[in-house]
């Protein structure tokens, strides 16, 4: 069973979690996964009662599903399942019965236009029966050869049992459909049956286009027909033409299955080439359109028909996820923070000028628009991503399912995805680093206060008498929420787990549907207070809509169209920003704002946008980390799973500080506390800006010092040592750490790389690989002082080759940088002469002015890479590394060469059979 959970703070601010929108993504992934017969247990749902609880101050549960949500689940698992033998119409309509199915359709379409309820009011229950249902129900009943479908799905079952049973749960179904009732027994009521069928008939026609059983004219058709009968059914009970013309009549016919049916129609077509097996073909901008210009035509004209407000419900809530689904397909990322506020500035405008307006509010029309956008944008968002990165997975199939046809070719393989995903990983883990640096003494200030409160209660009870304010169990509880900061160490667990991939789907999807619905609240509140005080003036009202609607259209259509949709949003964005600032002026100016009051407004203005972009980036983040990618290429592998690995990872220390020995390095101690320090000054500058500003310099400072202290541990050959064997950085000296270079202008990069040791190839093997053993390199002679990064060695010019040979043989893996310098040049031959290709990756210099060395490079390694080297250009790529996995050379390149590419590439040659 599938539950809700609601919470209303205010009259107008509801927030809901209703996980029965989200059971056809559920069926639909779980059927790509494990195809459709995983939802065989699934058919007691549609039997089921649904039971709600309320708890008192607006706090409720409810445990249920709805059978036109289960047939939708079963309609889309059915579609996708490219496995599932799905009998032909001919096959499951019993003999000539097409003609009595099609009036079956016809009817059950006047039972949902004209209900007929026959109602039995017996406190504390209540029996509605829906004369007109039963009819076309029991037509359906007696024309379907339900054992053929329920065969298609339990294809193991014998066909006398699985034919009765299929009948019997056929029976039982479709008598739900034409009754419904409730028992309230205090807080708790239990509903059983289908209230309307008004939602049913538009996803029957959905599932009748979308598998293929019905033409999509025939079917509208059929919608007309049964309107029709509809009307000749109240002639010949009135016995005039009246019922047949007259508007207050026609006003009391639950229209919403008529234009909901249209749309649902549409919408099947749109999305057959998408879940039809074989095609998978995503909808394209056009579609799109024609599904929210149906949806607004369903929102217009329902209202012109019921005379009452515009529908959020049913029906047009699907409808709204078809539209929010094929948007996050299309636009990506961009549909998680246009669309929903696009639909609801749509839906407002719609209700504001029907005839009913917007009735009693718009805060829960908005807040469930919110609830359905946003999760099926999300997944939309999932699926595109998911195969945009499906030609990238070599972790199942191994090198040879992207390898060449050939042993002599060489494989090319894009990377961009893979690495965008790392950036952004390597971004988020570097914020949070700030955070958990903090953690540890937030921990033990809060244990303090507890121990103080636990001395207070202590002396008040001896001074008053009496019993102890507080039990024991509560300083535990008090104990176990102060150590909740340390809760990263656990929540860094959970996403390194390649089994949890999708609690990163489902805690973005929950998240991002809570504030979306919070927005919707609070601007629906706002928009009616709005509308209400403007109700003379709607020239006014249009103004707002008028400049409210272009900000998310352009925002979205930007995504695609950079010529006129980016500049427009830009435009739009900063007459907003510019007449938000001179409203705030002009309040101060008028002395209406005091300065403190205006330094407030702006700060707290700040702090908004500050979470706004925080939460933004955590649910892409958990929108990257919900795709079917091993973790260890996304975080990198952690060779020891302890918590304190666990806790100096998180920590943004490197891995060579990874031990617990690191604790006796003054190293260790100022890396560590100098992301402290800067937090610590973030947090003071709100006081004392001057005193923030230089603290953050003193933990700049602090860790700079941290690094030239670790540079300080050396490498000496002639010493044995008892860790793990080397790691070995061969390169030219004209660029000694291989800088990754960033544009001048993009400041927050810098910064960034500067804090995650990605500002060189040096300090990100550091970084990456010195947890499983020492990264070592020889030293530039003309070093004034060792840089931060690999151990160096600095040899005369007798020994070095023999030297960097035994440390070439002795090492587990070599990065060997591009280079047309002399010493690399010797160090090729080293290589190739002694069998050690295996263990090399060849990494390759992203500026043009090294396209010559990496040319020689890659023809040394491999004597068709220089072909692929200028295949890849000619692609618009940049090459990032070559290497051997299996006897295979790979290639990886990428759009955009820099720090993630070439650590993307580290992960893959280092941690390949960890990966696999």
């Amino acid at each position: 069973m599938t539950g809700a959970f609601w919470i209303r703070f205010t009259e107008f601010l509801q927030v809901s979690l209703d996980f029965t929108w989200f059971l056809p993504l559920l069926a639909g992934w779980l059927t790509c996964k494990h195809g459709i017969g995983v939802l065989r247990a699934w058919w007691p749902l549609a039997l089921l009662p649904s039971l709600g609880v309320t708890l008192g101050d607006g706090i409720g549960i409810r445990f249920g599903v709805s059978s036109a949500t289960l047939l939708l689940s079963l309609i889309i698992a059915a579609a996708i399942d490219g496995r599932l033998a799905m009998p032909s119409p001919r096959r499951w309509l019993r003999g000539n019965t097409a003609f009595p199915a099609i009036v079956g359709f016809c009817l059950l379409v006047v039972a949902a236009l004209d209900p007929a309820p026959w109602r039995v009011v017996s406190p504390p229950g209540e029996l509605r029966i829906n004369l007109l249902a039963i009819p076309p129900l029991l037509i359906l009943l007696v024309s379907i050869r339900w054992e053929e479908l329920a065969s298609s799905v339990w294809t193991g079952w014998a066909q006398r049992t699985i034919g009765t049973l299929a009948v019997l749960a056929a029976a039982l179904v479709l008598a739900g459909l034409a009754s419904t009732g409730s028992v309230s027994l205090g807080s708790a009521s239990i509903r059983f049956g289908t209230y309307s069928l008004s939602t049913l008939v538009p996803i029957a026609c959905f599932g009748l286009v979308l598998l293929g059983c019905c033409r999509p004219l025939a079917l509208a058709a059929l919608l007309f027909a049964g309107v029709v009968i509809d009307r000749v059914f109240a002639i010949a009970v009135g016995a005039s033409l009246t019922p047949f013309m007259a508007a207050e009549d026609w006003s009391r016919l639950a229209w919403d299955s008529l234009p909901g049916g249209l749309a649902a129609i549409l919408t099947g077509h749109v999305f057959r080439a998408l879940l039809a097996p074989g095609g998978f073909s995503l909808p394209d901008g056009k579609a799109i359109a024609h599904l929210a210009l149906a949806w607004i035509a369903m929102v217009l004209i329902t209202p012109l028909l019921t005379r009452f407000t515009a529908p959020s419900y049913g029906s047009a809530l699907w409808l709204v996820a078809a539209i929010s689904f094929a948007a996050g397909t299309y636009w990506r990322a961009r549909s998680l923070v246009f669309v929903p506020p696009l639909l609801m500035c749509l839906w407002l405008f719609a209700a504001a000028i029907t005839p009913a307006g917007l009735g009693g509010g718009a805060s829960g029309a908005l807040a469930a628009i919110a609830l359905v956008s946003f999760p099926f944008a999300f997944c939309g968002v999932f699926l595109a991503i998911g195969r945009e990165l499906a030609p990238l997975d070599s972790s199942r199939d191994g090198p040879s399912a992207i390898g060449p046809a050939h042993a002599d070719a060489i494989a090319l393989i894009d990377v961009s995805p893979l690495a965008e995903i790392v950036e952004q990983v390597d971004r988020s883990a570097t914020w949070r680093s700030f955070l958990v640096a903090a953690a540890p003494f937030l921990v033990l200030w809060q244990l303090f206060e507890l121990y103080g409160v636990h001395r207070f209660v202590e002396q008040a009870s001896e001074t008053f008498g009496g019993e102890p304010m507080l039990e024991d169990w509560h300083y535990a509880v008090g104990a176990l929420l102060a150590l909740a900061p340390l809760g990263f160490a656990f929540w860094d667990w959970l996403d390194r787990q390649d089994r949890f991939r999708m609690l990163a789907l489902a805690s973005g999807c929950i998240l991002g549907a809570i504030l979306w619905q919070l927005f919707g609240g609070l601007f629906g509140y706002s928009m009616w207070e709005l509308i209400d005080e403007f109700a003379d003036a709607p020239l006014v009202i249009v103004g707002v809509f008028a400049c409210l609607v272009p900000v998310p259209v352009s925002g979205l259509l930007a995504g695609t169209d950079r010529r006129i949709a980016q500049p427009v949003f830009l435009g739009l964005c900063g007459v907003l920003i510019a007449a938000a600032l001179a409203g705030i002026g002009w309040l101060a100016m008028q002395d209406d704002l005091e300065v403190t009051e205006l330094l407030g407004t702006l700060a707290l203005i700040g702090a908004l946008a500050f979470v706004c972009l925080a939460v933004a980036r955590f649910v892409r983040l958990r929108l990257l980390l919900a795709g079917d990618r091993p973790r260890e290429l996304l975080f990198g592998a952690l060779r020891d799973k302890g918590f304190w690995v666990r806790m100096a990872a998180a920590s943004g220390l490197p891995s060579s500080s990874w031990h617990l020995g690191a604790l006796k390095n003054p190293a260790f101690w100022a890396l560590f506390l100098a992301r402290f320090v800067v937090y610590t000054g973030g947090v003071v500058a709100r006081s004392w800006t001057l005193i923030g500003a230089a603290v953050i310099l003193l933990g700049h400072a602090l860790f700079h010092a941290g690094k030239r202290l670790s540079a300080r541990e050396m490498w000496r050959p002639t010493v044995a040592s008892a860790s793990d064997r080397p790691i070995l950085f061969l390169r030219g000296f004209d660029d000694d750490q291989c800088t990754f270079h960033r544009r001048a202008w993009n400041l927050p990069a810098r910064w960034l790389d500067l804090w995650c040791f990605r500002q060189n190839l040096d300090e990100a093997l550091v970084d990456e690989l010195a947890q499983f053993g020492p990264v070592i390199a020889l030293g530039r002679p003309d070093d004034k002082r060792t840089p931060f990064g690999a151990r160096r060695h600095y040899s005369d010019h007798a020994d070095w080759q023999r030297t960097l040979a035994a440390a070439a043989r002795s090492a587990q893996a070599i990065v060997l940088v591009a280079s047309d310098s002399p010493g690399v040049k010797w160090e090729y031959d080293l290589l190739k002469n002694e069998g050690m290709l295996e263990k090399v990756l060849l990494v390759f210099r992203p500026d043009a002015a090294h396209r010559a060395a990496n040319r020689h490079a890659a023809q040394w390694f491999h004597s068709a890479a220089g072909t692929k080297i200028d295949e890849a250009i000619a692609a618009g790529l940049y090459p990032v590394s070559l290497r051997l996995a299996a006897g295979v050379a790979l290639m990886a390149a990428a759009k955009s060469p820099g720090a993630a590419a070439s650590v993307l590439s580290l992960r893959l040659h280092f941690h390949e059979p960890q990966a696999q």
